[in-house]
């Protein structure tokens, strides 16, 4: 997974996010290619993809307090804020 914390590397060493064919448009994912050289050595790879976890944890955490919020101050139909 890829956030503003790491989008950064994957540019860096030039990978592009997957992307498919919408109905009208081309739709970039979230995920990115793992950069070839990665499979060379264990050691960065892991680093990698422990990178790429704790960024899909931070979008989960944001997606959840994001829903959480929405939840918790949504108005009931006909009522009004002061």
């Amino acid at each position: 997974m890829v956030d503003d914390g790491n989008r950064g590397d994957f540019e860096c060493a030039g990978v592009e996010p997957f992307t498919y064919q919408g109905k009208t448009k081309l739709v970039r994912m979230s995920s990115y290619q793992t950069p070839e050289a990665m499979f060379d050595d264990a050691e960065r790879l892991a680093d990698w993809a422990a990178n790429a976890m704790t960024a899909a944890l931070r979008t989960k955490e944001t997606m959840q307090s994001a829903r959480w919020h929405q939840a918790n101050t949504s108005w009931p139909t006909g009522a009004h804020r002061a």
